[in-house]
């Protein structure tokens, strides 16, 4: 039985066990949670930015819980594809969000990291049929935020996303998860700083031309630990 003393001001919460005859009764000690801080030095820049991400893969979902973790306020998430079982290996998602759209159920993901975030979700598809009609409704979306992060591995949706950044200067960051998750790539455009993003995409074929190999690709398609047998792990390549 639990029992609950209290004066107004304070309160005492007792817990009273009987055995038989015998009665023991245990205090409660009751302690207030620390009032929030703001982790980092720049938390009212995260918490006011809003934050686009193409993709809610793997390598998306776990990007979008680590910025939400960090305070930033707003995002828009776009993606077209349902989790699956085997997608759980990597994914932010749990068994839970299986047969579901990915953006809907990070959406709620992200909320239960932080309910103070706002977050917008669309299944988007920039590489169908459709696509024409979709990359108008990208570029307002893109006006619309301070930043950009492409994780769909795909070289299509790179190059649309990429042009309408560089069209509208917004800050665009892509990366890539090679050979099942041995390796990858994690590379910046700043407007008035780096070279737009097709630039240095060119420049990167260009150094792997010069070095006498193939351009990695990114794929989201082998989720287990062991890779096929012609697969060849990647060192982390990062291009700033």
């Amino acid at each position: 039985m639990l029992v609950v003393m209290s004066n107004g001001r304070r309160e005492v919460l007792l817990r009273v066990r009987h055995n038989g005859s015998k009665r023991k009764i245990e205090l409660f000690h009751t302690f207030e949670p620390p009032k929030a801080r703001e982790r980092r030095l720049h938390g009212k820049i995260f918490r006011e930015s809003s934050i686009c991400i193409v993709g809610a893969g793997s390598l998306g979902s776990k990007v979008a819980a680590s910025l939400a973790r960090e305070g930033v306020g707003r995002f828009m998430l776009l993606d077209n594809d349902v989790l699956w079982s085997d997608n759980l290996v990597r994914n932010e998602l749990d068994e839970m969000d299986v047969g579901h759209h990915k953006t809907v159920s990070l959406q709620h993901r992200l909320v239960r990291i932080n309910p103070d975030v706002k977050v917008g979700a669309l299944g988007m598809s920039l590489t169908s049929q459709t696509a024409v009609q979709h990359i108008a409704q990208l570029s307002e979306i893109i006006s619309t935020c301070d930043f950009v992060i492409d994780t769909t591995a795909d070289n299509s949706v790179f190059r649309t996303a990429a042009a309408i950044c560089t069209q509208k200067r917004k800050p665009f960051v892509w990366g890539r998860v090679y050979a099942g998750g041995l390796g990858g790539l994690i590379a910046r455009s700043f407007p008035s700083e780096d070279p737009p993003p097709l630039t240095a995409a060119s420049q990167l074929r260009a150094w792997c031309d010069e070095k006498g190999m193939a351009p990695p690709e990114g794929r989201e398609d082998n989720y287990g630990v062991q890779g096929h047998d012609d697969d060849e792990p990647f060192s982390l390549l990062t291009v700033m």
